[in-house]
Order: structure tokens, then sequence, then C-alpha cells
């Protein structure tokens, strides 16, 4: 059989493929840059589904929806301040603590059998390390509620960011479904409003 009568497979890259692949890159350069933004709204999103149920049953006793979300975040924010000022630094000390007597204890245990097997566990203990991490959490969690939400969420800007936005998403009655239909497009706007509200029920 002669070679030559092979079929051939052409492969041919249009002009509209080779510029399709280049707006894909540039839309997902795009994407990488504003990583923050978009991390940013999906938190505010949850936020916003979280306070949603809250909003709507306080403002059904006759409270405007304002006052009812600006009611959620004091009460809210109190007691993440609270916690963070009261119990945490308490919790942190008595870590400090248990970790400072540890080798003691490990020297006291009879179980362990000789001295040399003792000193060998408490030679693996990083209690010198553990003690200045700990110190410095510490310091870090009196220096305010702000600032370690700041680091939680990655920056003062994102964590700023991220309560305007719940709140506008939630002063607003149906503001999250009226902010996704307007990102989604219409084939799939049906599916993503299911799928908010099944996530809004576990949230």
């Amino acid at each position: 059989m002669n070679p030559s009568s092979h079929d051939q497979t052409v492969v041919a890259i249009t002009t509209g493929t080779i510029l399709r692949g280049i707006l894909l890159g540039i839309g997902l350069y795009g994407l990488y840059l504003l990583s923050d933004v978009v991390l940013a709204l999906l938190a505010a999103v949850v936020m916003a589904s979280a306070i949603e149920p809250i909003a709507s049953a306080m403002t059904m006793r006759w409270l405007p929806r304002v006052f009812a979300v600006l009611l959620i975040y004091v009460l809210f924010f109190s007691l993440v301040a609270g916690v963070v000022y009261f119990f945490v630094p308490q919790l942190l000390d008595e870590l400090t603590s248990a970790a400072s007597q540890l080798p003691q204890y490990i020297a006291s245990l009879d179980i362990l059998g000789s001295d040399s097997l003792k000193q060998f566990l408490i030679a693996l203990l990083p209690v010198k390390d553990i003690l200045p991490t700990v110190r410095g959490a510490i310091g870090s969690v009196s220096g305010g509620v702000f600032q370690t939400a700041s680091s939680f969420f990655g920056s003062a800007v994102n964590f700023v960011l991220i309560i305007v936005l719940s709140f506008y998403l939630s002063v607003q009655k149906g503001g999250v479904e009226d902010f996704l239909r307007l990102i989604t497009h219409e084939k799939y706007e049906a599916y993503v409003l299911d799928l908010w509200a099944r996530s809004r029920r576990k949230i």
C-alpha cells in the first residue's frame, strides 16, 4: 500500500481561536490580580447570607431593616471583642503555664522508667520555642480586635471591604439574590439561586 495514499490530518488554527485564547489568558490574569477583591466579595456574600434570616425576622417585628442589620453587627462585634479581650489572653496564659511545667511533669512520671528516657523526651519538647510564640500571640491579641481581624482577613482594606459589602447586601431585602442575578448568565440563573438558597440554609 502506497504511504502517500494515507489520510492526513490537518490542524488549522484560525485567527478567532488565537484571539479567544489571548482573551482567556488576559481574563485569567485579571482575575488573579483581583483575587483579593473576589475573595472579599465571596466572604461578604457568606456574611450577608448568614445575616439575612435574622434581619428578616427582626424586620417582621416592625424594626426598620437598616437598624436591624446595624444591631446585628454591633452585637456580633461586641461578642467577638469580648471573647478576644477576656477569654483568649487568659487561655494563652494557661497554655504558657502548662508548657513551662511540662518538663517537670514528665520528670515525675514513674511509668517512663529510666531517667535517661525522661531526659530524652524532655529534650524533644520545643518549650523554648513554644513560650515566645505564645507570648507573642498574647501581645498581638491585646493589640486590638481590629488588628487581629485584619490579619485574619489578609489586610485592613480587605476587612473593611468585606464589612461594607456585606452590610450593603444585608440592608437591601433580597440583596444577595439581586447581586447573584446581576453577575450570573440568564442560562444559569435558576441553578445559581437554588445553590445559594441551599447554601444559606446550611450557613
